[in-house]
């Protein structure tokens, strides 16, 4: 069985202890490790609230830093696991599948990405409404000087569930982050953070997407977000200029590891119980 971390990056999100509780047999019954990184955050959840209110050994990460971050978050949460995968999902997420389901779809060659994302929160659809188109799907293609074409599919809509893909909630090998270098701490704010990661696996490793599961997003409004740019729109137009100036040069590296040897010296890591 391939063990597996999951990494949860937060900052003064209190629906952690929900999602955790929600979550929880999901987590116990699969045999994962529960990382939460602390990335900013102010606010405090004791110890023996997590443990209360999950059952959960959980590790908890404390990370210095002025505003969040959530590619610093992952990298330093991801440093802390020996396991043999990790699974990337947020703060806000509900599980509504079994975890084993992504496990069974992760091989040597690929990486697991969540098929469907629901809203917890959505307006009924009349019932006079008439389905013709069923799917889009928005992808960006890579061709190199070398002509090899790599198409990253960004977002898929499923019109008829209300449901988008999931391409941030990932599951993958953990010697393949490594070998990526990780996420970019250099994109902030939000949008494509996770599809760079998304890219640079399928371009530099030629590792091949598969989508499995479902969970349900805590529905909230961008007043919750960390968008130091500005809007959703100019900071995810910001990270994908700044990726793609990357990628032309090839550059396809994250920031792991001087993330890690800039902050290994001052983490603080908690935990409520004895982790397995």
């Amino acid at each position: 069985m391939i063990s597996v971390s999951v990494v949860i990056p937060w900052c003064d999100r209190p629906e952690l202890l929900r999602t955790l509780a929600n979550n929880s047999q999901a987590f116990l019954t699969s045999g994962v490790e529960v990382i939460i990184a602390n990335c900013g955050g102010r606010q405090r959840i004791p110890a023996d609230a997590l443990l209360s209110e999950t059952g959960l050994s959980v590790r908890w990460l404390d990370i210095s830093a002025s505003i969040f971050n959530k590619g610093l978050a992952l990298n330093l949460g991801a440093s802390l696991s020996e396991r043999d995968a990790l699974l990337f999902l947020d703060a806000d997420v509900v599980i509504a599948s079994p975890v084993e389901e992504l496990i069974e779809a992760l091989n040597p060659a690929s990486f697991v990405t969540i098929a469907s994302v629901v809203e917890s929160s959505v307006s009924p659809r009349p019932t006079t409404t008439t389905q013709f188109v069923e799917t889009v799907t928005h992808t960006v293609e890579f061709r190199t000087t070398a002509g090899e074409i790599h198409k990253v599919m960004t977002n898929r809509l499923d019109l008829g569930k209300r449901a988008r893909s999931g391409p941030g909630l990932i599951l993958v090998w953990r010697a393949d982050f490594l070998n990526v270098g990780g996420m970019n701490r250099e994109l902030i704010g939000w949008g494509w953070d996770d599809l760079d990661l998304v890219a640079r696996l399928q371009i530099a490793l030629g590792r091949v997407r598969r989508e499995v599961g479902s969970v349900i997003h805590l529905s909230h409004n961008d007043d919750v977000r960390h968008l130091p740019r500005g809007s959703r729109g100019e900071s995810e137009g910001y990270n994908f200029m700044t990726c793609l100036a990357a990628y032309a040069v090839g550059d396809l590296h994250g920031t792991y590891e001087t993330d890690v040897a800039h902050h290994a010296s001052r983490l603080r890591v908690r935990t409520n119980r004895n982790c397995p």
